[in-house]
């Protein structure tokens, strides 16, 4: 049999579970070391890095830097995915916040709030959504491949409870997982849409990030869990019914990988 250009047996070239194994090291492993560089230095500056470490490893992963752009970010996005995606999470968290009868008071919102809030999602989409998802959805279903990647995620933000970095303040580790891998349900729904794009993706986890800097979502900011509860929740069910809709390739084919 012959070999590939590379002078490899085709046997034994990567499969995608095995860039994803490979992201997934790398990008907890590094995460750790910038995490335990900053305790050690006391650098609350430094710990902010852990949020730019899953998109770094993704593009160190993506050998074909001709491509590099088209294969992490996808295709050009749509209009209506990128409003739905930018809203979505702000519309769950208003109900969260309704249900769950805590006061709300609009907070003042600086531009480095913004700032942060853009930087993280792009920090760490290209990683779990552009990079991993795809691989991880080749050999499954867009539900499964969801909550897969959903674990994945929730168990890097674990070294973020040391410094709070990446967190919902306040709330258990269980809790901010479930929410995490139930959040994971919309995510994988946008990420559906075809021609896939990480932009959706990337809106979606600024729309996210943001209603936790507005709204009393978190703990410590409503000084109860039951609004993340009841977020966590309608996540998980907007998910489910997104994917009824956008993941019928679900049992019609699996997503491509790209190449």
């Amino acid at each position: 049999m012959a070999l590939t250009a590379a002078g490899r047996h085709p046997g034994h070239m990567p499969t995608p579970f095995a860039d994803v194994k490979t992201f997934a090291a790398l990008t907890l492993g590094i995460t750790v070391a910038v995490i335990a560089l900053a305790v050690a230095l006391d650098s609350e500056e430094l710990t902010f890095l852990a949020v730019l470490v899953p998109s770094s490893v993704a593009v160190l992963l993506t050998r074909r830097s001709g491509r590099l752009a088209r294969e992490l970010f996808g295709a050009k996005p749509s209009a209506w995915p990128v409003v739905a995606s930018l809203v979505i999470f702000p519309i769950l968290g208003a109900l969260a916040v309704f249900g769950s009868g805590v006061g709300w008071k609009l907070p003042d919102v600086g531009i480095d709030t913004v700032i942060a809030i853009i930087v993280i999602a792009f920090g760490e989409e290209l990683g779990w959504r552009g990079f991993a998802y795809p691989r991880v959805r080749s050999g499954m279903g867009a539900a499964p491949a969801g909550l897969a990647v959903g674990a994945l995620w929730a168990v890097w933000h674990l070294p973020g409870y040391a410094v709070g970095v990446g967190v919902a303040e306040g709330a258990s580790v269980w809790l901010f997982g479930f929410w995490v891998i139930a959040a994971s349900l919309v995510f994988a729904a946008f990420i559906e849409i075809s021609p896939r794009s990480t932009w959706y993706a990337i809106a979606l986890h600024a729309g996210a990030n943001a209603t936790f800097a507005v709204m009393p979502i978190t703990s410590e900011a409503a000084d109860s869990s039951g609004p993340l509860l009841w977020m966590a929740g309608l996540a998980g069910l907007a998910g489910v019914g997104l994917l009824s809709v956008t993941g019928r390739r679900a049992r019609t084919g699996a997503a491509r990988v790209p190449h």
